[in-house]
């Protein structure tokens, strides 16, 4: 998990009293996170319903703040024109932001409205997390006043708050009612607990309005047991290991597994690609049922029953051994060249373009296909226990973990009461850097202790308070995938 960062913030303003007002956006960018903040000037308005924000606040009153987001979709303008039912003025900030939770599975939170008159603007304590995770919280205020939109009237921010001075802007010192004025800024923090900024600083005492916005961070998902996985995705490359069933279904242009692909129990696949790759082993202790819609077999086919090939088209050509019966449809060509073994039974019917096993295809008992595709490439050989039914419409990535330091033995009865948490030192000079705490009892990971950063530069992480089981054994593991360059400083738990 990552912070949400800031990628522009774009300020504005209405100087001239009117009822229409100009909010110039960031740009558009597909996939981001766009927040809008206002503050209008002394005379009472709402604003217009705009279709393409979802508003989370609309006072409605003097000085009153307005709040509302949309998750962009790389089509959005220049800027917003906003209406409001009264002549007033106002001051806005866009934010776009990265690394966001997508707002339709977690929006961002606000808090209740503080309000006040002095030179210490102070935003209300935020809204409070459901679980501990690295958060973005922007604190803001607006305010009744004459200004010069000069950035030299609000001073500093709240404490660990950035930047500083703050984001301000003003509808300057001419004009037919007072503001608005708007100063914010923001601060990245992994908490479980609600978040209080503390004060700002302003030139004068004023009458202000303030708020504090809790930013989720994008989520990831693990699993160590059963993964049932629906994509449409083009190309999926990388490991895919599961403890338990795997049901996947590959309707992609290309689908490709670079490395071993290995299952416990079951794997049922229907595979309805262009192009499915296996670039690496496949083996079946049981059996595994084969239909190639496809025009092209290649390699070597060895048998230890009995073969009978049947050519209905170009061409079929077996380099090798056959002892018994083999049963093919055939319609383009079928080239069988280095080795294909059997223990019991192949039944195949290929009815398309291209199907090329590039080496050994081992079975122990039966196996049955079906491939309805463009090409269907194995390149090498895919394991596997039991049976493989095998319905595969994308593949996930995995990543690679290995234990750091010794494993301990938890004795509940040497701590009592505690909270214990996992803590590591780690960066990610390219790509994504992991961490975890591992039962290596139970050889799964600590629920809750999964922790990630792509940052260039040694960042300390801290996961959520971990349960840990009396008498298991456990070790600190770190991780990373095929393609990242990562570095570990070191870990420990912390225990409170």
């Amino acid at each position: 998990m990552a912070f949400p960062v800031v990628q522009e913030a774009i300020e504005s303003s209405t100087p001239t009293a009117g009822t229409s007002h100009i909010v110039t956006l960031p740009t558009a960018t597909a996939g981001q996170l766009l927040i809008i903040i206002i503050d209008i000037g002394s005379t009472a308005a709402t604003w217009n319903a705009l279709a393409d924000l979802t508003e989370l606040l609309d006072e409605g009153v003097a000085n009153g703040l307005y709040i509302a987001y949309r998750w962009m979709d790389g089509t959005e303008p220049a800027s917003y024109t906003l209406t409001s039912s009264a002549s007033t003025r106002s001051a806005h900030i866009a934010y776009r932001l990265s690394g966001t939770e997508n707002p339709a599975t977690q929006a961002p939170q606000i808090a209740t409205t503080a309000t006040g008159t002095s030179a210490t603007p102070d935003p209300p304590a935020s809204a409070t997390p459901g679980s501990t995770k690295d958060f973005l919280f922007i604190a803001f205020y607006g305010a009744a006043g004459e200004e010069a939109d000069d950035d030299t009237w609000s001073d500093t921010p709240p404490t660990s708050y950035t930047p500083s001075p703050p984001r301000q802007k003003a509808c300057g010192v001419a004009g037919t009612n007072l503001g608005g004025m708007i100063a914010a800024a923001e601060r990245a923090l992994n908490t479980g607990l609600a978040q209080n900024p503390g004060t700002f600083a302003k030139d004068v005492s004023v009458a202000w309005r303030a708020q504090t916005i809790m930013v989720h961070p994008v989520s990831v998902q693990t699993f160590n047991q059963t993964l049932t996985a629906t994509a449409v995705a083009s190309t999926a490359t990388r490991t895919l290991q599961a403890n338990k069933p795997v049901t996947a279904s590959i309707v992609s242009a290309i689908a490709t597994m670079s490395r071993g692909l290995t299952f416990g129990r079951t794997l049922t696949a229907d595979l309805v690609a262009h192009v499915a790759s296996m670039a690496r082993a496949l083996t079946f202790g049981r059996a595994l049922t084969a239909t190639a819609v496809s025009s092209t077999a290649t390699r070597t086919l060895e048998v230890a029953k009995g073969v009978t090939a049947t050519a209905v088209s170009s061409a079929v050509t077996m380099v090798r051994n056959i002892s018994k019966a083999m049963a093919a449809a055939v319609s383009s060509t079928a080239t069988v060249s280095v080795p294909f073994i059997l223990s019991r039974t192949l039944a195949a019917a290929v009815v398309s373009t291209t199907a090329t096993i590039d080496r050994g295809l081992s079975l122990g008992r039966t196996l049955t296909a079906s491939i309805v595709t463009t090409a269907a490439t194995m390149s090498r050989a895919l394991a596997f226990g039991r049976t493989l039914n095998a319905v595969v419409t994308s593949i996930s990535q995995i990543f690679s973990f290995r234990s750091q330091g010794l494993p301990f033995l938890y004795t509940s009865a040497n701590w009592g009461t505690v909270s214990i948490y996992l803590e590591v030192w780690m960066r990610a000079s390219i790509g994504t850097a992991r961490a975890r705490l591992h039962d290596d009892t139970l050889g799964q990971s600590v629920a809750g202790s999964e922790l990630t950063t792509t940052s260039a530069t040694y960042v300390r992480l801290r996961s959520s308070a971990l349960t840990l089981v009396n008498g298991r054994t456990y070790s600190v593991q770190f991780g990373r995938d095929e393609t990242s360059s990562v570095g570990f400083k070191g870990a420990k738990l912390i225990i409170i």
